[in-house]
């Protein structure tokens, strides 16, 4: 018996970016999701985009035009497949605050935390399940310290 997964998740690495000019990275892409598509004709593909990067300026540049060229390749002609961008990740092309490790290139924590939240949407959409709320504070939780004048508020004083 072969099984047939209902989903495959691509995430495109930036560590190809440092040796493939921007064409050749998504024609290896292609070349991937054509043999997915062919091998599991039922399953979905998310495509996960590149993640900023900050370590140079022609690999920040190299990503985002991947991700450029990457929309305009699949945006049409593969029914199977959807796009997880990382949008949030970056602000007027710079990576956001807290994103990247000091190397400006591996993901921090939050970094990492925002990448699963991101595929994990994109998986409950092309599976046409419900995205769970975000969890908030409980009502409970002891808040003391963190109001405005409260005990450490700010690092000054």
């Amino acid at each position: 018996m072969r099984l047939i997964p209902d989903v495959v998740v691509l995430h495109s690495l930036t560590n190809d970016i440092k040796s493939l000019d921007p064409d050749t990275f998504v024609g290896e892409l292609t070349k991937t999701v054509d043999i997915i598509s062919n091998k599991w004709c039922g399953s979905k593909i998310i495509l996960s985009t590149c993640t900023p990067r900050f370590d140079s300026i022609q690999n920040q540049t190299n990503a985002q035009l991947v991700n450029a060229l990457v929309k305009q390749k699949f945006s049409a002609g593969y029914a199977n497949l959807s796009l997880c961008e990382h949008n949030n990740m970056s602000n007027n092309g710079n990576p956001a605050p807290d994103i990247l490790t000091s190397d400006n290139y591996h993901l921090s924590s939050k970094g990492i935390s925002v990448l699963a939240s991101n595929i994990q949407v994109a998986l409950h959409s092309a599976l046409g399940i419900q995205v769970p709320a975000p969890r908030g504070r409980s009502p409970s939780r002891n808040r003391r310290g963190g109001g405005r004048g409260g005990r450490g508020q700010g690092r000054f004083r």
